[in-house]
């Protein structure tokens, strides 16, 4: 081979690696959302009615509260144009009182493994900005805060609603924590807190661009709106991002494909395929083997067990009969899934079918 078409190859690969590298950096770059699910389409749980303090709709979003009961129905709009889904809490039963140490928030915990690029703790610590879509029937201040609970810290900020039952998008940056440090690990780094309502002891004190030791009166600073104050007031959420650096930018739409793989790191659910199997006698017990889970979850999950048509746990379902039949136990299961399920008394007909949940949720 000539010199001439040797370094013609030569240019060819090294062209070709560099367009490949450049597409591999642009991919990585692409994934700045730091939040799971902020696009509200995934909700493995379903929506419902009767939605009570600490419960999880819409993936990776849980309610929380103390010292409240209100009741909310949570379920999956129509965002902005362009925005594609959102998330609404609408108050069923109401919580009047705001006093004290009261509060609701919806909450995504964030792992330790996907937050190591804020350098937290560091003196190269970043600052992070979230933007959202937010609507909702009350006017007023909410507040949002990020919360390390093993430092206990907090960074804590406030956003004005300036136009009832409009959709409004905001913008808030916050800034870099040089104390303490996130676990490489896959424990929670971080807690993202939306307030809906707060009493006194969190709503005095002030905002602050960086993150700051604990105190009550700074967790949700300004906060003045109650969403759980009377029946039909809602608040609503789209496109939430949280992203290192302090500009926001457009928001990361990815496929359902890709948002429901992250999602099922933390819960799995068997919903929409029945799991049909036989069962195996061992030292004369009925037990069932699990299926093998396609990726790993976070940490060995809780698993429940439902009939066919999720009318009851801890039951199963004999495929022949139809009839219900109770589980013992389920044991044995790693974050690859797998394990058994073992009957309390009695034999199984086989085959059996059921619905699985796997929980590893932070």
């Amino acid at each position: 081979m000539s010199t001439s078409r040797t370094r013609e190859k030569a240019d060819k690969l090294t062209y070709t690696q560099a367009e490949v590298t450049a597409k591999d950096t642009a991919a990585r770059a692409g994934r700045k959302n730091l939040t799971i699910n902020g696009s509200m389409q995934v909700a493995q749980r379903g929506m419902s009615t009767g939605v009570v303090i600490g419960a999880l709709n819409a993936d990776r979003w849980r309610l929380l509260g103390g010292v409240v009961s209100p009741v909310f129905t949570v379920t999956q709009g129509i965002g902005p144009t362009g925005a594609g889904t959102s998330l609404k809490y609408a108050t069923t039963t109401a919580s009047t009182t705001t006093v004290g140490n009261t509060y609701i928030q919806v909450t995504q915990n964030i792992e330790g493994l996907n937050l190591q690029a804020l350098a937290k703790g560091t003196s190269s610590a970043k600052s992070v900005t979230l933007s959202f879509w937010v609507k909702a029937n009350q006017t007023g201040t909410y507040a949002v805060n990020l919360w390390d609970a093993t430092a206990v810290r907090q960074n804590s900020a406030s956003y004005t609603v300036s136009a009832a039952n409009t959709w409004e998008k905001k913008s808030i940056v916050l800034g870099p924590d040089t104390t303490g440090t996130i676990d490489n690990d896959n424990t929670v780094g971080l807690a993202l807190n939306f307030i809906l309502a707060s009493g006194s002891t969190y709503t005095g004190g002030s905002t602050g661009v960086s993150a700051h030791a604990f105190g009550s009166t700074n967790y949700a600073p300004n906060q003045s709106v109650n969403v759980a104050a009377n029946v039909g007031d809602y608040w609503e959420v789209a496109e939430v991002q949280m992203e290192v650096g302090s500009v926001a930018t457009d928001f990361e739409h990815r496929s359902f494909g890709e948002i429901l793989a992250d999602c099922q790191r933390y819960f799995y659910a068997t919903e929409t395929s029945k799991v049909i199997l036989g069962h195996v006698m061992y030292n004369h017990e009925n037990r069932i083997a699990l299926p093998d889970i396609i990726s790993p979850m976070r940490a060995t999950p809780s698993i429940t067990v439902y009939t066919s048509n999720r009318s009851a746990s801890g039951q199963l379902t004999e495929f022949s009969s139809g009839v219900s039949r109770a589980v013992n136990a389920v044991s044995g299961a790693s974050k690859f899934g797998g394990g058994y399920i073992q009957a309390s008394s009695g034999n199984w007909v086989n085959p059996v079918y059921l619905i699985l949940d796997y929980d590893a949720e932070l």
